[in-house]
């Protein structure tokens, strides 16, 4: 005797499993949603601390950078100026410097 022959048939309530299954894809919608908001405000933050650093940071580097490059060019002129005079007088450029002491 075989037992499905007797029964024949075997029926299945998913009323619980779907409900289940719908649950679970709201909540993790929800989430999704929520993760996607709060990477939004770290980007947005991310994105003023670079303009922070760029008035910050990067301005007061092209301030030095320029301040190095004039001296470089007045110490640049002053060695110009001692050689010229050095030519013109035959004094010694250490003997025309220990003079504007």
């Amino acid at each position: 005797m075989n037992v499905f022959s007797i029964f024949g048939r075997l029926a299945l309530d998913d009323k619980e499993y779907q409900s289940g299954l719908r649950g679970a894809e709201t909540a993790t919608t929800k989430s999704a949603t929520t993760m996607a908001a709060q990477l939004k405000k770290v980007g947005d933050a991310a994105t003023t601390l670079g303009k922070g650093m760029s008035t910050f940071v990067t301005g007061p580097i092209l301030a030095v950078t320029g301040a190095a490059i004039a001296s470089a060019i007045a110490v640049g002129n002053y060695a110009d100026k001692i050689l010229d005079l050095a030519e013109q007088t035959g004094l010694s450029t250490d003997r025309l410097q220990a003079f504007e002491q």
